[in-house]
């Protein structure tokens, strides 16, 4: 029998289909790597300082699985980050203690000698993470941080209402744009539009505060349907969200079995879809909820009768080729006979 593919299943998903999530601040140990700093080609650049090392350029940092500690650190929610970073410095320090002696035998000695290469770049590794969360816990510590939870949490849920105090604070502060339209975007994405007159004191208050350059920006947001009015035939995302259950209130970000952990309480549209597609072997159950989101879908299911067919055909053909092999073999062998035969 034909063994079993590794990848069985393909899901495309286009960002169209999800546009909110990419606008709420990740939380993730890896995704405040990337508010605060910024990632990019899976490295961060630091100050040196924030590295560990000496002079004025910034440090490239590499982020992958090929560290460890990191490889482990990433997705974990980064209020648990602490905790788990002083369980692997306690751990350090344990193997530290066991440093051999003349009383350890060859065997203990050759033991820790092999593991002495993995603990010193975890120990560098530790110190280097240990000071990056530093700098973002000084960032999530702001007073501004949780407000800006609350807001994003308060429109995901659809609570917000018209109450956007905090959104025209930043704009009156002249907080940077981006962080700006992110979050009209999604108050405009989670409301189905915004009210025209809301939207017009929006658009103007922008110009007003950051120049009339910026014009081309938010006519561009428009036509992609970011930051709009309200209309006709938007997708009704409190349908959406209850459906699909995106927002969840009980959260263990220590142990957490659900994927709203990322976000402290919201799932991603497009991981719940994965999920519908994966334990339920297709999107049938929530193909109501399909028609509600931008785009076609479809479903394509490769016969498994054609797959087997193919993989024993496969198999005969390599069978014929070996026994074909073999014949020619054979009849090389009684030539040779043959031709000793003749010489004789």
């Amino acid at each position: 029998s034909a063994a079993a593919p590794e990848i069985d299943m393909l899901i495309l998903i286009d960002r169209e289909v999800d546009m909110i999530t990419p606008l709420c601040t990740q939380l993730t140990y890896e995704g405040l790597l990337d508010e605060v700093f910024g990632v990019n080609n899976s490295l961060v650049e630091v100050d040196p300082e924030v590295a560990g090392a000496s002079g004025t350029r910034k440090v490239k940092i590499p982020l992958n699985s090929n560290d460890r500690l990191y490889a482990d650190a990433r997705d974990r929610n980064f209020s648990t980050l602490g905790p788990h970073l002083n369980a692997r410095a306690k751990k350090i320090e344990e193997y530290t203690k066991r440093r051999p002696d003349r009383d350890n035998t060859l065997s203990e000695i050759r033991t820790f000698v092999a593991d002495l290469g993995s603990y010193q770049a975890e120990y560098k590794s530790l110190r280097v993470h240990t000071l990056i969360a530093e700098r973002i816990l000084q960032v999530t510590r702001s007073a501004d941080f949780p407000r800006r939870l609350e807001c994003e949490q308060s429109m995901l849920a659809g609570v917000l209402g018209t109450r956007t105090d905090y959104i025209e604070e930043l704009i009156a502060r002249q907080a940077p744009l981006v962080s700006v339209l992110r979050l009209l975007c999604l108050y405009s994405l989670t409301s189905n539009g915004l009210k025209p007159n809301r939207f017009d004191h929006f658009k103007r208050e922008l110009l007003h505060t950051y120049g009339y350059e910026h014009l081309f920006t938010l006519d561009n947001l428009e036509r992609l349907g970011l930051l709009c009015a309200s209309r006709r035939g938007s997708p009704p995302w409190a349908t959406v969200r209850n459906k699909l259950r995106l927002v969840v209130d009980d959260i263990d970000e220590t142990q957490p079995n659900d994927i709203a952990y990322v976000y402290s309480g919201y799932a991603p549209l497009s991981i719940r879809l994965v999920e519908q597609a994966v334990r339920h072997g297709g999107w049938q159950r929530v193909d109501d909820v399909l028609r509600m989101l931008p785009g076609p879908t479809f479903e394509h299911t490769q016969a498994r009768t054609a797959v087997a067919a193919a993989a024993a055909a496969a198999a005969a053909n390599a069978t014929a080729s070996a026994a074909a092999a073999a014949d020619v073999a054979a009849l090389v062998d009684a030539a040779g006979i043959e031709a000793e035969a003749l010489a004789a």
